[in-house]
């Protein structure tokens, strides 16, 4: 970019750099000296302060600017945070911000959990650009652990407001990773410096009508025993305040009466007063040992009571509870279907020694052994084998026979581990089966 020498080209020059204002901060001041040239009756006089301020745009116009040109060959990260009253999106190519979006959160969505808030934000950010996510690769980072579980598990173990919101995120090639917040510095601003004119869509202003107690098996006014007793629940009162600010990383970190909880972190949210895992009700203490009758009432055993209560209510250890509710049960115990016992089949005993001998092979710390045992006394007698061919075991065999006598049958197991009934003649010792 050759220095201007005349009025011309300085105009020519500040028209070109204005033409990229929006991208180089502090132009105008910069360009102060070069348009007073401009101006009429200003006699022309070029100074070492025009060359200063030519030089420094310059500068401006060959340095990265804040946002650079997206480039589809590139992969693509979206950085996404969700503050407690406002969302913030960034796309990036080589850690460089391309596009920026945030929004301010609705009186609604104040009150969401913090796993929605942080999933509404990717939804957000990934609708927002969706001329550069939709049809490629999408690296989403998010500070908030959970949400990498739930990505990972089926949609119906998700909590409603999840449900509907996951299934717009699924038409784009997301690959979600956790990424610690104070390494996400983009979207936490953004989340925390949000927009305050800008409005949400009509899908997220749907997600604010779902109300998760019409789609709970529960009776009207034991909904409202659940949301006076977790309002006075010490332990629920703490776990509806870490839901709605968002878990720790470490379980450590829990309090105690809060880790068994911690698991299931990602399946929690909280609406009219009461905690949801998924789309089942979270009992108070109070509560649980009436809901236990209340499950047992029609005694239909404990895998029957425990598919009617995972239909609607969740407690830690709830199932060792049913269980252990229903063992004590008399009624349950004498219906119970008790596995049946495997009938011993009996053989025939024989009428003398050795008329009926069961033979296998065994193998002993590296060494085969035969082994002959007598259906009539169950003595038995072992053989050293110096390989398991045919011929080996006949000569053995032959031995035996010498000594108690040619038995009529005896079992013996062919190759293909079938046992088979083998008969042998008195008469001259051949083997018929």
């Amino acid at each position: 970019m050759p220095n201007p020498v005349d009025v011309a080209g300085v105009r020519r020059f500040v028209g070109f750099v204005t033409y990229l204002a929006k991208f180089l901060p502090k132009l105008s001041e910069i360009c102060e000296p070069l348009r007073r040239l401009t101006q009429k009756n200003v006699e022309w006089h070029w100074t070492d302060q025009h060359e200063k301020a030519i030089s420094k745009v310059k500068q401006l116009v060959t340095s990265d600017p804040l946002l650079q040109y997206f480039q589809p060959g590139k992969k693509v990260t979206l950085q996404c945070d969700a503050s407690e009253k406002g969302l913030g999106a960034a796309l990036l190519q080589d850690a460089k911000p391309v596009a920026y979006a945030s929004r301010a959160l609705t009186d609604t969505e104040g009150r969401y959990a913090q796993i929605e808030k942080e999933l509404l934000a990717v939804v957000f950010g990934l609708e927002r650009f969706n001329v550069y996510t939709y049809g490629r690769p999408v690296q989403v980072q998010s500070d908030h652990k959970p949400l990498e579980m739930i990505f990972r598990k089926p949609l119906h173990n998700a909590p409603k407001r999840l449900q509907s919101m996951l299934p717009r995120a699924q038409k784009y090639d997301v690959n979600l990773e956790y990424r610690p917040g104070r390494n996400m510095e983009i979207a936490d601003t953004l989340s925390r410096a949000f927009l305050t004119d800008v409005k949400p869509t009509e899908f997220e202003a749907s997600v604010e009508s779902i109300n998760m107690l019409q789609f709970l098996p529960i009776a009207s006014n034991r909904l409202v025993d659940i949301q006076h007793h977790t309002a006075q629940d010490r332990v629920l009162v703490k776990l509806v305040t870490m839901i709605c600010s968002g878990w720790p990383d470490d379980r450590k970190s829990v309090p105690e009466s809060l880790v068994a909880y911690f698991d299931v972190r990602d399946e929690l949210s909280v609406q009219n007063g009461i905690v949801f895992k998924g789309n089942r009700a979270v009992i108070p203490q109070k509560l649980r040992k009436d809901m236990l009758e209340r499950i047992h009432a029609s005694h239909i055993g404990i895998e029957g009571c425990l598919r009617r209560a995972r239909e609607s209510v969740y407690w830690p250890r709830m199932n060792s509870e049913v269980k252990d509710f229903i063992e004590k049960c008399e009624t349950c115990r004498c219906y119970d279907q008790h596995q049946r016992k495997e009938p011993i089949e009996q053989h025939d005993v024989p009428l003398r020694p050795w008329a009926k001998v069961g033979l296998d092979l065994i193998t002993f710390e590296d060494k085969n052994y035969l082994i002959a045992s007598n259906y009539y006394s169950n003595f038995f007698e072992i053989d050293l084998l110096e390989s398991t061919k045919s011929k080996t075991v006949i000569n053995k065999l032959r031995s035996q026979f010498a000594r108690h006598g040619i038995p009529d049958t005896f079992p013996i197991m062919d190759r293909n581990l079938h046992p088979r009934s083998s008969t042998i003649s008195r008469n001259d010792g051949s083997l018929s089966t």
